[in-house]
């Protein structure tokens, strides 16, 4: 791989950095002040806004959300405090999405009330600060948390119940689905038509993790008069209502069960705490609880509010008194956890309750943390491609930069890596970070002065920590990407892994002591095979699996490894594992699992071999945390095949990899753009933008229309193929699921490239080799202001 693979192609004409840009928002049809008290000199909203009606606030990517929430908070204190008002903290709630976002707003605030304990009504500061520890600022299922254990005595909840791990919940909830199958058998038999065992665990399983609410909330299929027919194959959709409705009943009996399960152990799930208090809030019983709250909530502000759902919305509806102000701040573009349960159009419909209700609209329009070449890419691109038209389809506004000072680089802030075909990304990737180390560049820092903030250019070489490269998802991916990082000596580290079990490293071993259990398993033996266990590559596994095809005792891969020999260091590695993996087999029942695996890691001389490619050391952690987990997990008593039960089950939350960066590591980052979300980095190169788009998929459909309960039905793969484009409900139901993904993808690319500071790049193969028709790259190439400058690089 060489240099003359890619070019640089700069994808716009530079905006003259010299040109100033006023920092303008809009209060309905008026201009309101930016976030911190720049450029327009006008007021600042959080001066504007009297407390005395809603308030929904759409922030775009680097428009100072945190900072105006924060100074709202505060705002609402001063204005009561000036006014002789009685106003708490137990009177104002904020939710967060994140815990981590909650712990910032909330050091934010108090050093805003720490800056007011020497003005006026210092007393009454004084005071605030010292019940900050009281705040209601949190995420929403803490602060559901927060109400159960307040008054779970008088409401019939356990105080001391305790937030199931990922782990817990899922082996408690594949223990339900699993029993659940097997006392209702019956159930599965319209289901099998369409589906193996597997997809329908699978399919439960998601249900109750994710749809939980829409599935208690939903319209039956089999008692609705549809305007258009259901379909047009009569046969095939008696059929379809039958298993949607039997699938809704193995729904019902399979989280009774998973309910069962946590109770014993008095635990319960994220979601199952807001469900908890949705039931308490609505039964007649629970009034006097209601009312508590709604006299107590004077203001509740939502932040993140686009990655919010029906359940949450009805939650907060439900503790909203008629004196409680709400307070909604978002962005539509920026809402990307669909697969999570997210509800964009939630977002939409508040918007348009609050402006009917005489609420107060107002959009954050001055971008804070970019070089004001990328606000200005961004805008003409997401002009294009955010067109708007549906509540779940949003329409971009433009955003103004700041004014930038002392520039003299004229390098341009926005390139796209040109590749020939995707499987050179990972080399030109490398070679571009290469090329841009060391270096001197200008970065931009933010400036408050008395009347404005601006940007200044600052010079200094470039380092890697400076560097974050985002992906949409896909393990195969980021193997691709590390795997020559470590060939070129480019120091990274991964934020935020898919899951500690999944490393490389890690599933390697894990992959050994399947074969343990299970020698003839080919799926663990290709994964122990290609992980840095032996280390083989795709053209030795062909030459595996073609010895196997012509093994005379069987076809499993287990088999022919007995005579396949390879050359080199490779070879030996291959005889060691294929010499330990036959010693230890007999001798898996005699040790505990931990004793076995530190044998097995012993014996394959794992850990010096890991540390010879491992500048970091973090795979050599992460292989020692695994010891220590298989350790814990001995004490509990379990066999070899529990073990590995129980590691199916774990989850990032659970576990990430062994923490050894900080702030100061100087390497490269690597994460997933959902990781990325509210993050911001000096450099970004997106890549991976060349992706195949899924096939119809079948799944689960939930149609809304204009708001109302969802309609709920199974969408099996080959019945969506047939009808997608049918005049019928369940091809509209079908059409509309499609556009939802194909919006919720170019919301991802948003904030994808929203989160670069000082230059933003894109990796764009020429020639992808596969339907890349929804493609990031696609969506690039497609705007007018990108495609030409493409073409002529």
């Amino acid at each position: 791989m060489t240099a003359n693979f890619w070019r640089f192609s700069t994808v716009f004409s530079k905006t003259p950095s010299s040109q100033k840009t006023k920092n303008v928002g809009t209060v309905g049809s008026k201009k309101s002040a930016d976030p911190h008290s720049g450029g327009s000199r006008l007021k600042p909203l959080w001066e504007e806004y009297t407390g005395k009606n809603d308030l929904f606030i759409s922030a775009g990517a680097g428009t100072g959300k945190t900072h105006t929430i924060s100074s709202i908070y505060v705002s609402l204190f001063d204005r009561a405090f000036r006014r002789g008002q009685k106003l708490g903290v137990e009177n104002v709630v904020t939710i967060t999405y994140t815990r981590k976002a909650a712990r910032e707003m909330k050091k934010k605030i108090v050093e805003m009330i720490e800056e007011k304990l020497t003005g006026e009504n210092a007393h009454v500061w004084h005071q605030l600060l010292s019940s900050m520890i009281f705040a209601w600022i949190s995420t929403i299922d803490s602060f559901a948390n927060r109400i159960l254990t307040e008054s779970g005595l008088l409401v019939g909840v356990d105080p001391g119940f305790r937030i199931s791990s990922e782990s817990r919940m899922r082996y408690s909830l594949h223990r339900a689905v699993l029993w659940t199958l097997s006392e209702h058998i019956d159930l599965m038999e319209p289901l099998l038509f369409f589906y193996d065992i597997d997809q329908i665990v699978s399919k439960l399983t998601e249900a109750i993790v994710h749809h939980r609410y829409n599935l208690l909330t939903c319209k039956s299929i089999t008692r609705i008069d549809f305007e258009l027919p259901f379909h047009n194959n009569t046969e095939e959709e008696k059929l379809l209502k039958k298993a949607t409705d039997n699938f809704h009943e193995l729904f019902l009996h399979a989280y009774e069960a998973y309910l069962q399960e946590l109770d014993r152990e008095k635990l319960m799930d994220f979601t199952e705490v807001l469900m908890k208090l949705r039931r308490i809030l609505k039964e007649p019983e629970h009034e006097w609880l209601r009312e508590r709250y709604r006299n107590q909530f004077k203001y509740i502000i939502v932040d993140e509010f686009q990655d919010t759902n029906f359940l949450q919305k009805e939650i907060i509806d439900l503790l909203r008194g008629p004196e409680t102000k709400i307070i909604y701040v978002g962005d539509a573009k920026q809402s990307i956890y669909r697969f999570r349960g997210a509800e964009v159009e939630v977002f939409s419909q508040a918007k348009k309750e609050i402006e009917a209700s005489g609420g107060s609209l107002h959009q954050l329009s001055v971008n804070f943390r970019s070089h004001p070449d990328i606000v200005e890419f961004n805008n003409r691109l997401f002009e294009k491609i955010f067109t708007g038209g549906k509540d779940y389809a949003p329409l971009y506004s433009r955003l103004a930069p700041l004014h930038l000072e002392g520039v003299e680089d004229s390098r341009k802030r926005v390139n796209l890596l040109l590749i020939e075909k995707p499987s050179d990304e990972p080399e030109v990737v490398a070679e571009f970070i290469e090329s841009i180390v060391g270096r001197e560049f200008e970065f931009v820092r933010r400036e408050k002065r008395s009347d404005e903030v601006v940007l200044i250019a600052e010079r200094r070489p470039m380092r890697y920590s400076d560097i974050a490269v985002l992906y949409r998802k896909g393990r195969g991916t980021l193997q691709k990407f590390t795997r020559v990082f470590e060939e070129r000596r480019i120091p990274y580290y991964v934020v935020g892994e898919t899951g500690f079990f999944d490393l490389p490293e890690i599933e390697g071993l894990i992959a050994f002591l399947k074969l343990l259990n299970n020698p003839l398993d080919d799926s663990a033996m290709v994964s122990a095979l290609l992980s840095p266990v032996v280390g083989l590559n795709l053209d030795d596994l062909v030459l595996l699996k073609q010895s196997a095809r012509s093994s005379m005792i069987g076809n499993a891969l287990f088999y022919a490894l007995k005579d396949f020999e390879l050359e080199g260091e490779k070879g030996k590695r291959l005889a060691l594992f294929r010499e330990v993996l036959r010693r230890y087999i007999p001798l898996k029942a005699m040790m505990k699992p931990s004793e076995l695996l530190e044998a097995v890691v012993e014996e394959l001389n794992y850990e010096p071999r890991l540390a010879r490619f491992d500048t970091s050391g973090r795979k050599v952690a992460n292989l020692r945390k695994l010891l220590a987990t298989a350790r814990n997990l001995d004490e509990t008593g379990i066999s070899l095949r529990e073990l590995m039960r129980r590691l199916r089950h774990f989850g990032p939350e659970d576990e990430e990899q062994a923490a050894l960066e900080s702030e100061e590591t100087d390497a490269v980052q690597m994460m997933t753009v959902h990781k990325a979300k509210g993050l911001e980095f000096p450099v970004v190169i997106v890549i991976d933008t060349s992706w195949s788009v899924r096939e119809t998929k079948g799944g689960l459909i939930f149609h809304r229309e204009d708001g109302s309960e969802p309609i709920f039905t199974l969408s099996p793969s080959e019945i969506s193929k047939e009808v997608e484009n049918d005049e019928t409900f369940l091809g509209k139901a079908i059409r509309e699921d499609m556009e939802r993904e194909i919006e919720e993808e170019k919301r991802t690319l948003y904030v994808a490239l929203t989160r670069a500071v000082d230059l933003l790049v894109l990796t764009f193969a020429i020639n992808p080799g596969r339907d890349v028709t929804r493609g990031w790259s696609q969506a690039v190439y497609k705007t007018p202001e990108t495609s030409d400058d493409r073409k002529t690089a």
